[in-house]
């Protein structure tokens, strides 16, 4: 090692090992903070008194190992984070039967969590991971486990299967979170359902009035998320996912005021009378500046008590994977209220035929040469295919792009409506192309030095994941266990 690279300056070393470290660092030598230790006496003076860098750990527990090994890790780690507040992840290895008798796993588990106690009172952030959630919920409510949350601000659960519901689990669910007043953002995933919030005649487990971020991953009712509605007046940011069954000729009727909502993720599988837009029509959402709306095929975007609904015109970015059913027109009418939208996102999927002639019918609709102008502040336009090529069938026309661009960019664009400054197009291939699909290939060239002409910034990629960026920030925690 150089020796004017041991004797770098504290403030370049810390800056350094700021940067590098991961968004969640482990107990291993191989990555930074600890690889860093390993650098030199003074790399490792100036790592081991640097908090900021240890106030983050995730931690995988085994069923069977040396817990209070591990625990003297992890005390160690979180010590050198000196007064900062700490974020916590953890992820439990299932027990099984054959680990109960060899390895006595209750027991270890539960000396394991309850020593972790003193950590716990320190963290603001604390995630999770459960993979069957009645292995382990004996000891979170248990008596002996006194865990104080009194400073935790988020809280991620990640639980493949399970549920909390039972009578006795309930009331002492209630008395762990009792003390989470200051609990602000929420996140559960896995295949749970809704007596995660509310056990007992409505008796809240968490907080909800003060939680300003939800992300709920699991399958609602009607009357959950009506009650979602009417339990977390402060919400800012929320992402949905639920089911919608029949409960009247027009579908559910939503009543309420989010005044502080700004970003709302709806991902739903409604039957054939349902209009998405019509959950979220009758709210007042007065400050909603992203709206994102997922749904299957069978779903109907639009209805008509969904339409004229007051708050749209504050929407800035949109983003829809559906209304396919509806037809252009359905699109039209929603986009006719949309007025301000600056960032569009479409999701066309190859399991819906019709997407491909909604699509074509949709992109001339844009067109401002149109008598109808829509989405005259549109500046970025984002397109998302799961496409197999060459197939009239599947994805979008991407030969109807073209009336957009030479519309919006192109031409001098009408009083009080913006150029097209940026196209994105992510494909999902699932097969290579072949000789008879390359005019497909060229296409894609000729709309790309099209977009060149008109000072349009062009990108084709093969994902639509980077599009998600604030939504996977949210369930980092959660899907960090999707391998």
């Amino acid at each position: 090692m150089p020796s004017s690279f041991q004797e770098l300056p504290h403030d370049i070393i810390r800056e350094i090992a700021v940067r590098s470290l991961p968004e969640l660092p482990e107990l291993t030598t191989v990555r930074p903070p600890l690889s860093l230790c390993h650098v030199s006496s003074s790399w490792r003076h100036v790592v081991q008194s640097s908090p900021e860098l240890w106030s983050i750990l995730f931690v995988k527990a085994p069923a069977k190992g040396n817990h209070p090994r591990l625990l003297n890790k992890i005390l160690e780690w979180f010590g050198r984070a000196k007064t900062r507040p700490l974020s916590f992840f953890l992820s439990l290895e299932p027990l099984t039967p054959f680990s109960y008798r060899k390895y006595d796993g209750p027991s270890q588990y539960e000396c394991f969590l309850k020593q972790l106690s003193p950590i716990v009172s320190r963290t603001r952030h604390l995630g999770l991971n459960l993979e069957k959630m009645e292995d382990f919920m004996e000891y979170f409510i248990s008596k002996s486990l006194q865990w104080d949350f009194s400073k935790l601000d988020s809280f991620d659960l990640a639980c493949e299967w399970g549920s909390f519901f039972s009578p006795t689990r309930g009331v002492a669910m209630v008395d762990l979170f009792k003390d989470a007043l200051g609990l602000h953002c929420l996140s559960i995933h896995g295949m749970l359902f809704y007596d995660h919030i509310h056990v007992l005649d409505r008796q809240t487990i968490f907080p909800l009035s003060n939680l300003t971020t939800i992300v709920l991953q699991e399958p609602l009712v009607h009357e959950d998320w009506d009650s979602m509605i009417q339990s977390c007046p402060r919400m800012r940011y929320g992402d949905f996912t639920f089911n919608m069954y029949p409960v009247g000729p027009s579908g559910p009727i939503n009543h309420g005021r989010l005044a502080d909502l700004e970003v709302l993720l709806l991902k739903a599988r409604l039957d054939g009378e349902h209009s998405l837009v019509a959950q979220v029509a009758n709210l007042e959402l007065p400050n909603l500046h992203t709206l994102r709306l997922d749904a299957d095929y069978r779903a109907k975007l639009m209805s008509p008590e969904a339409l004229g609904f007051q708050h749209f015109h504050c929407i800035q970015s949109l983003a829809l994977n559906c209304g396919w059913r509806d037809g252009v027109d359905g699109m039209v009418q929603l986009f006719q209220q949309v007025v301000n939208v600056k960032e569009l996102t479409l999701t066309f999927s190859d399991y819906h035929a019709s997407g491909y002639k909604i699509s074509r019918s949709l992109f001339k609709a844009m067109s401002y040469a149109e008598s109808h102008i829509i989405l005259p502040k549109l500046t970025s336009l984002r397109i998302h295919s799961s496409w197999s090529w060459g197939y009239s069938y599947d994805g979008f026309d991407v030969n109807a792009l073209p009336y957009v661009i030479k519309s919006r960019s192109l031409s001098e664009p009408p009083v009080g409506c913006e150029r097209l400054q940026s196209l994105t197009i992510a494909l999902d291939l699932y097969r290579p192309i072949n000789r008879e699909e390359a005019k497909t290939k060229k296409t894609f060239q000729v709309l790309m030095l099209l977009c060149s002409v008109a000072g349009v910034a062009f990108d084709l990629t093969d994902s639509i994941d980077d599009w998600d960026k604030e939504r996977s920030n949210r369930r980092a925690f959660g899907g960090m266990f999707d391998e």
